[in-house]
């Protein structure tokens, strides 16, 4: 298929999801008619703000915000924050007295320093892309991340018969989600005898050092396929194994989703993604939010779905709202 043919389809399902997505949130308000409609501040602190997910969770949360009639206020880190900032943004976002507060922390304790921080201020607490035990949290809506690293690290044994070396790129922040995967990951190898994890390299997007962590990975071992925890390092691993003419070569599986990463996924530069619901997960958040604020029952754990994809199957109708986030029914 040439690149023309293949940037058409692409735009074409974008149409096709934003035409699903538009029509979805028009026909939502009489699915919640018993959440009456009234005039709630929520502050939605977010681990970071650039890239498609983050992007996809906000159009998500400002769905469900113009829904419920809710003022939000968004705030969080253009990159990936320290713990220390992500504190301070949560003592800042508490400084206006929201009625709520809906965070992604990127680890525990940044989770403890929210959870203690709204109950002080006596306020409902949504967890969103946070897996957490911490008390006095109304509600998690997140994946399990252990089990999606298993599912990627088995697809990767699938990919390879069963037999070869695997390496695997982290962000090296120490992200929980991504200490789940990895944690997955080492578990779901260890049980495939013909499998070995040959090396766990951090890829610093801050620091614009990924493609050259690849590359130096591949002139010094033997690389059978590749695990990318992030898109930036997805991305920069397929593009370095293009570069090389090994695409297909070495199979490359991958977490969530860009433009960039499904273009090179129907190059077949890398092998799978897999994808979550952002949209979704920042639409619940606001939702379960106005539930608790209401006295209503909230779910302590909303399980997200997370999906393997491929070439083959990314254009399956099923799979267009993964990939271009929908809200969940």
């Amino acid at each position: 298929m040439s690149a023309k043919r293949r940037l058409g389809r692409l735009t074409m399902l974008c149409m096709v999801a934003m035409a699903a997505l538009l029509g979805s949130c028009t026909t939502h308000p009489a699915e919640d008619s018993a959440i009456q409609r009234e005039n709630i501040d929520i502050s939605l602190l977010l681990k970071r703000l650039d890239g498609d997910y983050w992007n996809s969770v906000v159009m998500g949360a400002e769905a469900a915000s113009k829904e419920f009639n809710v003022t939000l206020h968004i705030s969080g880190p253009d990159k990936q924050g320290s713990p220390e900032q992500l504190l301070e943004m949560a003592k800042l976002a508490l400084v206006h007295h929201p009625d709520a507060v809906v965070f992604a922390a990127g680890n525990e304790e940044v989770t403890t320093g929210i959870v203690e921080a709204g109950k002080a201020a006596r306020i409902p607490l949504i967890a969103i892309d946070t897996e957490t035990e911490e008390a006095g949290i109304s509600s998690s809506i997140t994946i399990n991340h252990h089990q999606a690293g298993r599912a990627v690290a088995l697809k990767m044994s699938e990919l390879l018969a069963g037999k070869g070396s695997v390496a695997l790129l982290t962000d090296g922040l120490g992200d929980n989600n991504q200490l789940r995967r990895e944690e997955g990951i080492k578990e779901a190898l260890a049980e495939e005898s013909g499998m070995a994890l040959i090396g766990i390299k951090p890829c610093l997007e801050a620091e614009g050092n990924c493609r050259s962590v690849v590359s130096s990975l591949l002139d010094e071992q033997q690389v059978d396929g590749i695990l990318a925890l992030n898109v930036q390092a997805a991305v920069s691993a397929a593009l370095e194994v293009k570069q090389r003419g090994l695409g297909g070569k070495i199979k490359i599986v991958a977490f969530d989703s860009s433009m960039e990463l499904l273009e090179l996924l129907q190059e077949d530069q890398l092998q799978a993604v897999l994808v979550q619901n952002p949209f979704s997960i920042g639409y619940l958040g606001i939702k379960n939010a106005v539930l608790a604020l209401r006295g209503e029952e909230v779910p302590l754990h909303v399980a997200m779905e997370a999906k393997l994809v491929n070439s083959d199957t990314m254009f399956w109708p099923e799979n267009q709202r993964v990939l271009f986030p929908f809200i969940q029914k």
